[in-house]
């Protein structure tokens, strides 16, 4: 689904969405007929309905799961970016009138109607919340010698009082003081 977010940057959306029932995300791909013949366009949903899909594939557990439908607020600050490798510099199908270069309608059809000007990619897109969340969850999950690596820290160099809690501490500080895009760079450079 395409959307067209309002200019206030602080204006909150609500959207109904099909997620994830085990994590919520609602980066889920979900299995379709289509026409052969007519450029693999969208036909119908494999099964009668999202609601009763037993066959949507969540792209953030890695595993096939049942979709539930719930109510999200989106940001209007909420932009689309590439799920392979971050960037912004995405793009998304469309009929154009030839003798305006007016937008007639968005094509959402599948993956490759989708595309990436940065690592030449052709795949769905994610809005920048839902990557952010799953960065925040890989960061949380890393290990101390990941945490060496990426930050040039050494663990050795703190004390070891309280499980090393400085080392950690002094790591989630130098995270903390990455912009966004910077965290994106350090997460597709190292997942």
């Amino acid at each position: 689904m395409w959307n067209n977010y309002d200019n206030n940057l602080n204006n909150m959306k609500k959207e109904q969405r099909y997620c994830c029932e085990k994590c919520g995300s609602s980066d889920i791909e979900v299995r379709a007929w289509v026409k052969p013949y007519e450029n693999n366009r969208f036909s119908t949903y494999y099964e009668t309905s999202l609601a009763e899909t037993e066959s949507a594939y969540c792209c953030n557990c890695g595993e096939w799961v049942k979709l539930v439908e719930k109510e999200v607020e989106v940001k209007a600050n909420d932009p689309w970016r590439c799920r392979n490798c971050g960037s912004l510099a995405v793009q998304q199908r469309a009929w154009v009138d030839v003798n305006t270069n007016g937008i007639d309608s968005f094509i959402d059809g599948g993956r490759g109607d989708y595309y990436c000007q940065t690592c030449e990619q052709h795949d769905y897109l994610v809005l920048e919340s839902e990557l952010m969340q799953t960065i925040k969850e890989w960061w949380g999950g890393t290990e101390f010698r990941e945490m060496e690596r990426i930050t040039g820290y050494r663990q050795i160099d703190f004390s070891p009082d309280e499980g090393y809690q400085e080392f950690v501490d002094a790591c989630h500080e130098w995270w903390n003081g990455k912009t966004t895009d910077e965290k994106i760079s350090v997460y597709f450079e190292n997942k």
